[in-house]
């Protein structure tokens, strides 16, 4: 009994350490967000807003999601060839990137705008390259339970980040400063992770190829399936940024990327959290009764009466809130989460149950829903393209999300039925 308590203390210490260290980082730009829009531009925001959704889209495919088999093998020396095999296809991935930008380089420019040039575009597939290190590298120490240095590297990030924006604003590097500063940040998260590899780990870099291609092949499904579902999701939620910038403007996507930062991170730390509870417990009633009905209700009730009057006081004085606490010229952003309200509404209620897709096993229904989902956000977005029109084509975009949202939610409460 004392050996099963201790076995759940420790868990429990664990996820504490980890949910604290990306608290902590989330909550670092929310933090710095006054002082960084007063040292860059709307459209300058919307830049790195564009540069940061194009890494994100490509960081889905640089490790070929064979970071996820990481955590699978019986022994850490099969593990961390792994390693070596998503190291390896980050850097060839990410240098094949950087060649297909600079051989279209002109034509994106001439699509998204004169803002784009081959200097810019450059970042991104050193961002990826990063990003994809450092998912790498976090699967493999989250394998070896190293949690607590985990959250230490995604609070480097976070500083590193945040200070070197702030340091490149105010020496007047605007235009490429906050995408700058995200790759300074990334890349000391994964110097960190690096050094802490060869200080604690035996293993070395020169290993067995033909070992190496026998685990890629026995772990392939990984590639072919969940590569594009992830790639979906990821471009559902970026697009926003993409799409406002080359539609309207720069300055567009800046707000957008703001009232992402300052609204989406608070609302994905604490869905986060109670999405984790629910998992454990859905999870655990599922595979005993084949069903999971009530902790699916109890759970529901609970998001709704949290969400109702911080989303109320959102939408009542968000328009008023942004001039103030940002600044007169980002009072537009205020106005874009006034018409995005009843899309984040139902995100944070329903967006933690759909794990209920996972629990029943329904990963294509959720792989359609996501693919709905993109299909309905860029139909949203040509719409308000065609009227020349920002606001009608976020509360078109609000409107299908609720609406996506609100049938994710129904079939997830079916599956917790057992149908």
């Amino acid at each position: 009994m004392l050996s099963k308590l201790l076995v759940r203390e420790n868990t429990t210490r664990n996820i504490l350490t980890l949910i604290s260290g990306t608290t902590i980082a989330q909550v670092l730009p929310i933090i710095a967000a006054p002082l960084l829009t007063r040292l860059y531009t709307p459209a300058e925001f919307g830049l790195f807003a564009s540069l940061f959704a194009f890494a994100m889209i490509l960081s889905g495919l640089v490790t070929w999601r064979y970071e996820l088999t990481i955590l699978l093998p019986k022994s850490n020396k099969s593990a961390f060839l792994i390693l070596r095999l998503c190291f390896f296809l980050v850097i060839c991935t990410s240098i094949l990137c950087a060649a297909l930008i600079f051989l279209f380089s002109f034509g994106i420019k001439s699509t998204l705008g004169e803002d784009y040039s081959l200097g810019v575009l450059i970042i991104v597939p050193m961002c990826v390259c990063l990003v994809g290190l450092y998912q790498s590298l976090y699967y493999w120490f989250n394998r070896v339970c190293c949690y607590s240095l985990l959250a230490k590297s995604r609070v480097l990030i976070g500083l590193s980040m945040v200070a070197t924006q702030c340091l490149f604003g105010y020496f007047e590097i605007n235009k490429l400063g906050l995408i700058l500063g995200f790759a300074i940040g990334q890349a000391v998260g994964v110097l960190y992770l690096l050094n802490s590899v060869q200080l604690s780990d035996n293993f070395s870099f020169n290993s067995s190829k033909a070992r190496i291609y026998v685990l890629a092949k026995r772990y392939i499904n990984f590639p072919r399936f969940l590569m594009l579902a992830h790639v979906v999701n990821t471009t559902a939620i970026q697009l926003p940024n993409i799409l406002l910038s080359s539609f309207f403007g720069t300055r567009y996507s800046g707000f957008y990327i703001l009232l992402q930062r300052v609204v989406g991170s608070p609302i994905s730390i604490l869905g986060g959290a109670i999405g984790d509870v629910f998992r454990q417990k859905a999870g655990e009633q599922y595979s005993t009764n084949k069903c999971c009905d009530i902790i699916f209700i109890s759970t529901l009730k609970k998001l709704i009466l949290v969400s109702i009057l911080p989303f109320g006081l959102l939408y009542a004085f968000s328009p008023y809130m942004f001039g103030v606490i940002f600044g007169e010229e980002w009072s537009k952003a205020g106005d874009y989460v006034r018409l995005l309200t009843p899309f984040f509404f139902s995100q944070f209620v329903f967006s933690p149950l759909s794990f209920m897709f996972f629990v029943a096993e329904k990963e294509k229904q959720n792989l359609l829903w996501q693919v709905t989902f993109l299909c309905v956000t860029l139909t949203s977005f040509f719409i308000g393209n065609e009227y020349g029109n920002d606001e009608l084509a976020l509360s078109l975009f609000s409107l299908a999300g609720m609406c996506m949202y609100t049938i994710s939610g129904y079939m997830s409460w079916r599956y917790s039925k057992g149908n």
